[in-house]
């Protein structure tokens, strides 16, 4: 499912919780969420707009879900007290918001369908070449993994090996995804750092390092980290730093004025 629409729906639920008293009808307070999810996104220039109304559903399928799975039982045929339904409001509003936040945290890390690899546009270099795999091949948009189809960057075996590419533009890097070769060796990219600078020096900063090759692609969450510069490299000797692609996903930074 889209994770657009699950954060949408988490939201409207965790504003319904926040806003809406436990006291009222369930019908109520369904259609009440949902005055408050259009209030909030329902803006001409609001990115979520159409998304937002295919999230009312789910909403409300959300809000069953808290009515009868979460609903405390009485002992006595006079329902759930005053206190009951404010402690079970308390827990699920704590409930939904820790959600919403995993499932932000989540959405913000992952491109769009429509986010462009601003990496095809770049210029790749590395530390050393086994021959014929250049860096640029790891920047051909081609993301087969197997290292024998011929698309894959690689260097000598080496200390430190470096793959660095240059954006020609500052941007706010949100995410960089890694395809890794599957066919053999995988476990060499273990440990391999993705840095974030705007000098081809040393000046760079580390927004993730890979610690589990048993995933392919490999997706590291960048957070908006400012640069014009990404650098791959493994911290230790004797090492091989093989590419079989490199997208880089974020937007171009703010030029600052005085």
């Amino acid at each position: 499912m889209n994770n657009r629409l699950l954060l949408l729906s988490c939201f409207s639920v965790a504003a319904h919780l926040l806003l809406v008293p436990p006291s009222i009808s369930q019908g109520k307070q369904t259609q009440l969420s949902q005055s408050i999810l259009l209030l909030s996104i329902l803006h001409p220039f609001h990115p979520f707009t159409y998304t937002s109304l295919y999230s009312l559903p789910l909403t409300n399928i959300l809000l069953k879900v808290w009515s009868t799975k979460f609903t405390p039982k009485s002992r006595s045929n006079q329902g759930p007290t005053k206190r009951q339904n404010d402690q079970l409001h308390r827990m699920k509003l704590r409930l939904c918001w820790a959600v919403c936040a995993l499932l932000g945290l989540a959405w913000g890390c992952m491109p769009t369908p429509r986010a462009r690899n601003i990496a095809i546009n770049g210029q790749a270099t590395q530390k050393s070449t086994h021959n014929p795999d250049t860096p640029d091949k790891a920047i051909d948009g081609n993301r087969d993994s197997n290292y024998s189809k011929m698309s894959c960057s690689c260097t000598n075996e080496e200390d430190w090996p470096w793959w660095k590419l240059d954006l020609k533009r500052t941007y706010k890097i949100s995410s960089v995804i890694v395809t890794n070769r599957n066919d053999s060796y995988p476990e060499r990219l273990n440990g391999t750092q993705i840095q974030v600078g705007n000098s081809l020096d040393n000046n760079y900063e580390v927004c993730g390092t890979i610690t589990n090759t048993s995933s392919n692609p490999i997706h590291i969450c960048c957070n908006d980290r400012g640069g014009r510069y990404i650098s791959l490299v493994i911290p230790r000797n004797k090492s091989t730093l093989t590419l079989c692609e490199v997208q880089v996903f974020g937007r171009l930074a703010r030029k600052k004025t005085c």
